[in-house]
């Protein structure tokens, strides 16, 4: 996830146009849920999806992905040394550089699952 907007769009890469791909070709509502699993605070947001192709995609969202992968490699980088890990591999800096296209949503519901996962602990 690349971005949330307050008017209700949600902004997701696609690094690889396979199956994910397919699917929203086929049927655009989507789904998607973030807990967090420490305090079990969660919520799914619905809508409808749209594909932005590549060609299409705002400068500003490609730049924030950017910064997302470097922030990646910095924050495992750190634990690694922390921990005194030390990893050859930087599977984030393997990945392409440019996405294949975007997943633009726009959210028509918002389903607060806190109290959900709070009574069911």
């Amino acid at each position: 996830m690349v971005g949330i907007e307050k008017e209700g769009k949600v902004f997701v890469i696609d690094l690889f146009k396979n199956n994910t791909y397919n699917n929203l070709k086929r049927n655009s509502n989507v789904s998607i849920t973030a807990i967090d699993d420490q305090s079990y605070d969660g919520y799914t947001l619905q809508g409808k999806a749209k594909i932005v192709p590549r060609e299409d995609i705002q400068d500003h969202i490609v730049a924030k992905w950017e910064d997302k992968i470097i922030e990646r490699i910095s924050n495992r980088m750190i634990s690694s040394i922390q921990k005194g890990k030390r990893s050859n591999e930087h599977h984030e800096a393997k990945l392409p550089k440019h996405p294949k296209y975007l997943i633009e949503i726009d959210v028509e519901e918002v389903i607060d699952l806190t109290a959900t996962f709070k009574d069911n602990s």
